[in-house]
């Protein structure tokens, strides 16, 4: 097993309810899924776009490169494959989201389809269903009220004229009556007033897990400083974190190359019907994931040719515990590349994190021990 620590040092524009204290995160390798050479795919990932743990400990793994789910035990061992490319009940054509729920079901969000499946704890189908929005490949992420099983739903509906980011939809359990659109995820992160910022709200680039109780965190992939919190008993939005100024630069289009010709990180473009924008971001959210005690939002920003990459930790009750720099041997970035993703947090504390490139190869699935509890006995005292 390969053991390593992180010393936590309060910092950065937040303000901890710590004690000027240091405290030190230990991450234990426990094992790794993914292998660079086999005699089957069963261990083969081209990448990791999704995982989820059920209750009784399996692993749920989405693979970019296979419109599949591949389930392994709880000790990594390969056990079955759900689905195949298609376009029939339990078919997907992409395994954008998997999201576990409780008696060891799951549903699966098929953003390029707008369907969502729900499974039993064997994977046998349980209901496939195609919502009929006009989502445009937009459908990202869902969850399940443990309170009264609704479904939230996150999609942009370009039906809707008013629409100009992704709402988050309110379902029944069968996912057949759509009760009500709850807010503007525009709304919490952008200023409607700004055009460009609307450009920024039309494609999927939110991140999402559950947290605490009977709570979604959800971020914007582009770094605000802020995190959206829904509360699904009072279906109830609020902010945690800290906004920062200026989360972008808009570019003049025609500099792009001479600008990116300098190695400047951070920069993208976009162009569409209202014009074209070339752009610079502050910082990048590449991981958010939660449990019943902590959330943990990875983060990076850019400064000029270096990505410095960041780990804000929050209680259930939305406290940042502590905000500290990463600079790990097991949590690498390789070349300045974000390959380091955060996919899932159980309720062990254990961090599943997929490294694209690991022993400096392949994409692979690791599964870290740490040491979350201190942290939280601490703030207890």
């Amino acid at each position: 097993m390969k053991t390593s620590t992180l010393l936590f040092i309060l910092c950065f524009s937040f303000t901890p309810s710590l004690n000027a204290q240091d405290f030190e995160l230990q991450l234990e390798e426990l094992f790794v899924i993914g292998k660079e050479s086999s005699d089957t795919t069963e261990y083969l990932f081209r990448g990791i776009r999704t995982v989820s743990v059920l209750e009784n400990g399996t692993i749920l793994i989405g693979d970019s490169g296979e419109a599949a789910i591949k389930i392994f035990d709880q000790n990594g061992r390969y056990v079955s494959k759900i689905g195949q490319h298609g376009r029939g009940p339990g078919d997907f054509n992409e395994v954008t989201f998997i999201s576990a729920f409780e008696n060891n079901t799951f549903a699966v969000v098929d953003r390029m389809q707008n369907r969502v499946s729900q499974f039993d704890v064997d994977g046998k189908l349980i209901s496939s269903v195609l919502t009929g929005k006009e989502s445009m490949g937009t459908m990202q992420f869902i969850f399940r009220s443990p309170i009264d099983h609704k479904l939230i739903l996150a999609y942009r509906d370009y039906i809707n004229s008013e629409s100009n980011g992704h709402f988050l939809h309110l379902y029944d359990a069968s996912l057949l009556d759509e009760e009500r659109d709850y807010f503007d995820l525009f709304d919490l992160f952008f200023d409607i007033k700004i055009p460009f910022e609307n450009r920024l709200s039309t494609s999927p680039r939110y991140h999402a897990t559950n947290f605490g109780n009977n709570q979604i965190a959800i971020a914007p992939t582009i770094f605000t400083g802020t995190i959206g919190v829904f509360n699904m008993s009072a279906y109830k939005s609020s902010l945690i974190g800290s906004e920062i100024q200026n989360f972008y630069k808009l570019y003049d289009w025609e500099k792009r190359n001479e600008i990116r010709k300098k190695g400047i990180l951070g920069v993208a473009s976009m162009s569409g019907q209202t014009g074209k924008f070339f752009y610079r971001m502050k910082g990048s959210t590449f991981g958010i994931v939660g449990n019943s005690k902590f959330l943990l939002h990875f983060y990076a920003l850019f400064e000029d040719n270096t990505i410095k990459p960041y780990l804000n930790i929050y209680s259930s009750s939305g406290t940042i515990l502590a905000s500290i720099p990463l600079n790990n041997p097991i949590i690498r970035f390789p070349e300045n590349t974000l390959s380091f993703k955060p996919l899932f947090l159980d309720e062990n504390n254990i961090l599943y994190v997929q490294d694209y490139y690991y022993k400096n190869s392949f994409p692979a699935l690791i599964l870290l021990k740490t040491n979350l509890d201190s942290l939280l006995i601490k703030e207890l005292r």
